[in-house]
């Protein structure tokens, strides 16, 4: 071959090969900066909100218990913050079975999705619950699970609404309103 055929080959070569590999670095670059997104959101958006559900269940069930919380609160309180915590949790499990977040946890944490599913809250309040001899049945856990959902943002309107009492500087007394 002449030397300017052979140089045009090789730059061709070049130029192929060249973009062949900034494309698949580009690719590469690409595939794991999505996958560092994909993680995020799912710790964001999913698994701390499952943490913040449990462990304020986990308060309130320890407030209950080792406190004497039951003492100062009164039944209408108590019953709807405590069904509150408890949906909350119910409802962000059942986002996670919606919106098949178990698998993409899998996919990314190995093992992670599976245990998750495997030990959900519900399944053991459901085990705690039997051996008790109690029933609380599945459509009326998702009826929980979705009214703390559609209700979430406005709740705290529903709530009584805690605040100082006028007047006081000195004394900080809480006081109920409405």
């Amino acid at each position: 071959m002449s030397e300017p055929v052979t140089t045009i080959v090789a730059a061709l070569i070049g130029a192929v090969l060249g973009s062949g590999g900034a494309v698949l670095i580009q690719y590469l670059l690409t595939s794991r900066s999505e996958k560092i997104h994909r993680r995020e959101i799912l710790v964001q958006r999913y698994l701390f909100q499952l943490q913040d559900a449990l462990e304020m269940l986990w308060y309130r069930l320890d407030n209950l218990a080792n406190r004497g919380a039951r003492s100062v609160m009164s039944d209408e309180y108590f019953e709807k913050t405590t069904l509150y915590v408890l949906g909350r949790v119910l409802a962000i499990e059942r986002i996670f079975m919606l919106e098949a977040v178990y698998p993409q946890l899998e996919a990314i944490y190995r093992g992670l999705g599976k245990c998750l599913k495997q030990n959900r809250f519900d399944i053991k309040l459901i085990d705690y619950l039997k051996k008790q001899k109690y029933e609380f049945y599945q459509y009326d856990r998702f009826l929980l699970a979705e009214a703390v959902s559609s209700m979430r943002e406005t709740f705290s309107e529903r709530l009584p609404i805690w605040r100082l009492k006028e007047g006081t500087k000195k004394k900080k007394h809480l006081k109920r309103n409405g």
